[in-house]
């Protein structure tokens, strides 16, 4: 049997082609299983959506532009929520705004109290925009929680690694 990548997207839809098949696990089992994989797997190595890459000179341009604090993190996301997800995911249902569920994969939910306002979170520069993500979870339309200015900045320390800076003077060979 070949092996298929299998994401929750391919569990769904074989479980629904299973549903909608109505035939009974014990005539499955007694079934070869090449008939098994016809029936219920996609196509092996099929492409499911037609989904263009990313920009990929689009986001290097903002990363690297003068004085970028863009997070390659937030691109991503970025790419992500306006590109990939403006279509149905397959498999899940939409339950609530922004709240999906699949019943076919084990629910997976992240909880703090710790946040900040994405305001807040774009006023950070280096290395405080990047250790935020440690500790907080970065919320539209909402103000940051209390504290958490001294909270980030009691994470960062100065480390010497050893080096010293000695200035010489270029006409003089070392």
């Amino acid at each position: 049997m070949d092996r298929y990548k299998i994401g929750s997207g391919t569990l769904s839809l074989i479980m629904e082609r299973y549903h909608a098949g109505g035939i009974p696990i014990e005539e499955l089992q007694m079934m070869p299983p090449k008939e098994v994989e016809l029936l219920f797997y996609p196509q092996k190595n099929i492409k499911k959506k037609d989904i263009p890459l990313p920009d990929f000179q689009y986001y290097y341009d903002r990363i690297h532009a003068p004085n970028s604090r863009v997070n390659i993190s937030y691109c991503w996301l970025d790419y992500k929520e306006h590109i990939v997800s403006q279509e149905n995911i397959p498999g899940y249902k939409e339950i609530a705004e922004n709240i999906y569920e699949n019943s076919e994969v084990y629910p997976v939910a992240y909880v703090t109290s710790q946040y900040l306002s994405e305001e807040d979170y774009n006023t950070l520069e280096f290395p405080y925009n990047q250790t935020a993500f440690l500790d907080f979870a970065v919320v539209k339309n909402r103000s940051s929680c209390a504290g958490w200015k001294e909270q980030l900045q009691s994470k960062i320390q100065e480390v010497d690694i050893g080096f010293q800076y000695k200035e010489i003077d270029s006409r003089q060979s070392v």
